[in-house]
């Protein structure tokens, strides 16, 4: 048995080492698909069946069976089970032009769905490359990971009506001017323990921290509860307007934001109790009345159709 097993799995490190149209192999910073347990960057940590950590500046998340990869990520903002906090602002366009269009100058993109039919990133079909971003449908939005694909993942199967057109691709691929303090950023990447990032040296600097993120979600949450009036008027009205789809993109992201912004009020009173007073938390409670509110708001417009993903 051990025997057929090794043997599937060395057929389909064959496949997914044959690479794209152009016969090239897909990879990225050494790392690719079939490639040997023996041969991964040497600053990666075994845990189970993953490798881990940095490698060229890169946080990679690699899947080891057999001995061979299957499949690997490489994360660009997000929480892994270890509570390591990894953050590297990157844009859509930046993500295809380093990854997808390395193998492909014009990249077959389509959205990316998962269950329910949620829409979660873009996918390139012809590279096996997918792209977790923030908010699927805002424009050139932050990635949150990038996957590189075996060739049966059934995200790769993306119906015609998904298909991103020429026109799509193209002002994905152009960085607007409010977004350009990003592209124009040092890429340098951050990697933390989740204690480390939330927790102050003293009363006052932790206060601080609480009293601005919270002065924060209150303005993200009211903008969120605005949105929601509008959001509503346009889903009695005419869901598939191009006015309707721009208030329903930028609900997705306010309520995105206002709820960062909660989770970050979360972590800044879990790490900082010995050192923040009742007065000092008691901005959180006018916090919590707001979140209630704006979550049974976010529930009713959902039932009238509205799709938060």
């Amino acid at each position: 048995m051990r025997q057929i097993t090794v043997g599937i799995l060395l057929v389909l490190s064959l496949l997914v080492t044959i690479g794209n149209a152009n016969n090239e192999k897909i990879s990225f910073k050494s790392v690719y698909n079939g490639q040997q347990e023996a041969n991964l960057p040497k600053s990666l940590t075994k845990s189970s069946i993953y490798y881990s950590g940095l490698h060229d500046d890169n946080y990679f998340k690699i899947t080891v069976m057999g001995g061979i990869v299957r499949g690997f990520e490489v994360i660009y903002m997000g929480e892994m089970t270890d509570r390591t906090i990894v953050h590297k602002k990157v844009l859509l366009s930046e993500a295809l032009r380093e990854h997808s269009m390395r193998y492909s100058p014009h990249p077959t993109l389509g959205i990316a769905r998962g269950k329910n039919n949620q829409a979660w990133g873009i996918v390139d079909t012809i590279n096996a490359i997918s792209y977790s971003v923030s908010s699927p449908f805002s424009h050139n939005p932050i990635v949150t990971k990038v996957n590189y694909l075996l060739p049966d993942a059934p995200v790769l199967e993306t119906p015609k009506r998904d298909q991103l057109s020429l026109q799509q691709i193209k002002e994905i691929l152009t960085t607007p001017d409010n977004l350009k303090h990003i592209a124009e950023n040092d890429k340098k990447i951050t990697v933390i323990k989740k204690e480390q990032r939330y927790t102050y040296t003293t009363r006052q600097s932790a206060t601080e921290a609480l009293i601005e993120t919270a002065d924060t979600a209150i303005g993200s949450g009211r903008r969120t509860l605005a949105l929601i009036d509008s959001a509503e008027i346009w889903l009695g009205v005419d869901e598939h307007h191009e006015k309707a789809k721009e208030i329903f993109a930028k609900l997705r992201k306010y309520h995105l934001e206002f709820r960062s912004n909660m989770i970050t009020i979360y972590y800044i009173k879990k790490y900082n109790k010995n050192l923040l007073r009742k007065e000092d938390i008691i901005i959180t409670t006018k916090i919590s009345n707001l979140e209630e509110k704006i979550e049974s708001r976010m529930r009713q417009v959902s039932a009238m159709g509205f799709q938060d993903y």
